[in-house]
């Protein structure tokens, strides 16, 4: 913007004398001497000279091509023209033409007043007594310069924003969408002018099941320290099919306190929800095939491999009772050996049931973590106490092994790692979900540290289970710290529920 370039400013001025040495001030400086001035002495007058204003019965939304055009580089005003004074004149400038700079001039018994405004409104002042007057170009310049420095990085931003992949938006109360970026035709089908003309436009786009959501965060917009800037919901693209959306947004509000826009990002992951529902059907498949595979070592162990050890014990003791009184020597041998032969069987038919537990499919979840909890500790040091007042309710297969899978990782991790005196086990079934809570007394972890450990295997007990938590839709919270033990809380949903 050059600054010799002549300029178009608006002076709303008390009297025409007033005006005359304004005028006169300006034009003194030989960086303004060609500018043109219109002037306004009467508020009748003002709705012709402000597009936009409420007194020219136009709406700043709705201006007529003619209106749109007049432009002005600056707007000087006295606090008190013929009919507005102070705040209400300033308002009617300010929604008439909200991006032009203002210089408020005020006479020595104003200042007091001006001053107040220039706060509210953030605008400079100059008194206008005629020994201040050879102040005012140097402030219009300085008004100049900055607006022209303003503008060149809203152009700045305008390129990136227009470069950006994401849509980048500011919908105000007052004018429905202020700027939609050229992304818009990308990520939604639409472009910026469908909404232009159209303030509702993105949220009629809103999928039915998500608006809840959308309002949620949106009401907390409203409060300056509100908790949530950020949702994911799914928008119905101008082709029909359905766009997962991650959105951030950043409230705007006047100097009142007041949200008057929104200003915010609209990403298009439905490249990343579609990888992520892929990765769960993969990680539910690998699951079946791994409990499949668990199920079939399960039954050879018991079928083949216990039978055969138990046929080796009958015959083990034939063979004792077949010993003469005096072969005290073998004896002792073949107790030995039969001794040996219980405790496989034991382990075989142990291994067995931990692979994939008979009580599981036969009587349901909660016998099983309970048989579970019982037999974990009679096989190691660590008593474990399981807690639950519900009733004996049947839930679909795949909820009723997520939750034996991770008590059953949460107690292994809890007796090999953690060092726990005790742990509990609480289990809760809601109308809609079964959750459950296992916390030990043990020594802990630093989670952020085993997060960015480049060890093999370190963590994986964790990830099995958020992975198999997931592949239900459910949810898991692990808290740690070194010296306070560990907490997982989980939360599976009722796909189905039987008596």
């Amino acid at each position: 913007m050059n600054m010799n370039q002549p300029r178009h400013f608006l002076l709303l001025t008390r009297t025409r004398q007033d005006g005359k040495r304004i005028r006169a001030a300006l034009r003194a400086d030989p960086l303004l001497a060609g500018c043109e001035i219109t002037e306004i002495t009467n508020a009748n007058k003002l709705g012709r000279a402000l597009p936009g204003s409420q007194s020219g019965g136009t709406d700043g939304a709705n201006r007529s091509p003619a209106a749109s055009e007049r432009y002005y580089d600056l707007i000087l005003s006295h606090l008190t023209i013929n009919g507005l004074s102070g705040p209400e004149l300033v308002d009617r400038i300010r929604q008439a033409q909200p991006d032009t700079p203002l210089i408020l001039l005020a006479t020595d018994d104003e200042i007091e007043q001006a001053a107040e405004i220039a706060v509210n409104y953030d605008v400079p002042i100059v008194p206008c007594e005629p020994r201040y007057l050879p102040l005012l170009p140097g402030t219009v310049r300085a008004e100049l310069r900055s607006e022209r420095a303003l503008r060149q990085s809203e152009e700045r931003f305008r390129r990136i924003a227009e470069n950006a992949p994401d849509l980048i938006f500011r919908w105000s109360y007052a004018h429905g969408f202020d700027y939609v970026s050229p992304a818009s035709v990308d990520v939604i089908g639409y472009t910026p002018e469908e909404h232009y003309a159209d303030p509702g436009l993105a949220y009629r786009s809103i999928h039915l099941d998500d608006i809840p959501i959308y309002e949620s965060v949106f009401s907390d917009l409203a409060d300056p320290n509100g908790p949530r800037r950020y949702c994911v919901i799914r928008w119905q693209h101008k082709d029909g099919h359905i766009v997962h959306v991650e959105m951030r947004m950043t409230p705007i509000f006047d100097r009142y306190g007041n949200l008057i826009a929104i200003e915010g990002i609209a990403r298009d992951i439905s490249q990343h929800v579609r990888a992520r529902e892929r990765l769960r059907e993969l990680t539910s498949r690998l699951t079946n095939a791994q409990e499949e595979e668990r199920r079939r070592i399960a039954r050879e162990l018991h079928d083949e491999v216990g039978q055969a050890l138990s046929i080796a014990k009958m015959r083990m003791r034939m063979l004792q009772n077949a010993l003469p009184g005096d072969a005290t020597d073998a004896a002792d041998k073949l107790k030995l050996l039969d001794d040996l032969i219980k405790e496989t069987l034991q382990n075989v038919r142990t291994l067995s049931h931990e692979l994939r537990p008979p009580l599981l499919d036969e009587m349901g979840w909660e016998p099983a973590i309970e048989s579970l909890c019982d037999s974990f500790s009679q096989r190691t040091d660590l008593p474990v106490k399981f807690e639950y007042d519900g009733e004996p309710l049947r839930l679909a297969p795949e909820v009723e092994l997520t939750a034996y899978r991770v008590v059953q990782e949460a107690l292994t991790n809890a007796a090999r790692h953690a060092a726990a005196n005790q742990a509990t086990v609480r289990a809760e079934l809601t109308e809609d979900a079964l959750c459950l809570l296992i916390e030990d007394d043990g020594q802990g972890f630093d989670m952020e540290a085993l997060q960015h450990t480049d060890k093999p295997n370190h963590g994986l007990g964790l990830l099995s289970m958020r992975e198999r938590v997931d592949s239900v839709g459910g949810e898991i919270e692990i808290y740690s710290e070194p010296g306070c033990g560990t907490r997982v809380t989980v939360r599976l949903p009722l796909h189905e529920v039987q008596v």
